[in-house]
């Protein structure tokens, strides 16, 4: 019984000391990692950029925080539009694909990079192959499908189901900036901010999402103008940076 006793403490003892150097570990680590994948989304959406980008904007997804898409700019003033760096999401073969995909204003594929992929190595891993993305350029991205599916796009040998969902990741960064410009077959009205029971619009001045509810259709970022903190004043701008309109929020 004494040695059972023994036998235990020391396995608990050893358990805890593993989980503390685990969570010290962790604690060093987070903040690189998280640098380190913020650094690479960074690095691929210049990548991905049309050329002769000057000056790039890195707004967020609204309905997607997590999400940052560039728009790039010909100028350093920003008013001339060259392009887009989007991410888009599909589920592969051995789990979810993330790629970071260029498109120009009209939707044509400038290049894509692979920002995470679970696929099959010497398989599914080829979605990064040039032989593979070249195909891409210049093709309309809401449009695109595998040859098996009637399109223009050569799957990789034995890993069809990847190479569809490559075209399935494009598609979704198309409807991404759609939906974000208000345009295109991938945009969605959008709804009607609420409403309490006097009939005054609901708005939580923390969140310039809410704003955006309330905005013209077309509206990419809502940012609060200075000097009204109890009762803020949103503007509403394009995707171009031009003004589509105000929103205030009062009681």
């Amino acid at each position: 019984m004494k040695k059972i006793l023994q036998l235990t403490l020391s396995l608990t003892l050893i358990s805890a000391i593993c989980a503390a150097v685990l969570a010290l570990v962790n604690s060093r680590t987070e903040g690189i990692i998280k640098q380190l994948k913020a650094d690479m989304e960074v690095q691929a959406a210049k990548a991905v950029l049309p050329s002769g980008v000057a000056a790039i904007d890195v707004r967020t997804d609204p309905s997607n925080t997590t999400l940052k898409v560039s728009f790039g700019y010909a100028d350093t003033a920003k008013t001339k539009l060259l392009g887009y760096a989007v991410p888009g999401k599909s589920k592969g073969f051995g789990g979810d694909i993330l790629l970071m995909v260029g498109l120009t204003p009209d939707r044509k594929i400038v290049t894509y990079k692979k920002l995470a992929a679970t696929e099959t190595p010497g398989l599914g891993a080829k979605l990064g192959d040039e032989q593979f993305t070249k195909q891409f350029g210049g093709k309309v991205g809401s449009s695109l499908k595998v040859k098996k599916e009637g399109g223009e796009i050569d799957a990789i040998t034995g890993a069809t189901i990847t190479s569809r969902a490559v075209c399935h990741a494009v598609k979704d960064a198309c409807a991404r900036i759609d939906r974000i410009e208000g345009k295109g077959t991938g945009a969605t009205s959008a709804p009607a901010p609420a409403v309490n029971p006097e009939g005054k619009l609901l708005f939580d001045p923390s969140k310039p999402e809410e704003a955006l509810k309330a905005l013209p259709k077309g509206t990419a970022t809502a940012t609060a103008l200075p000097g009204n903190s109890r009762f803020p004043v949103f503007e509403g701008k394009d995707a171009t940076g031009k003004t589509t309109g105000f929103v205030a929020v009062g009681t």
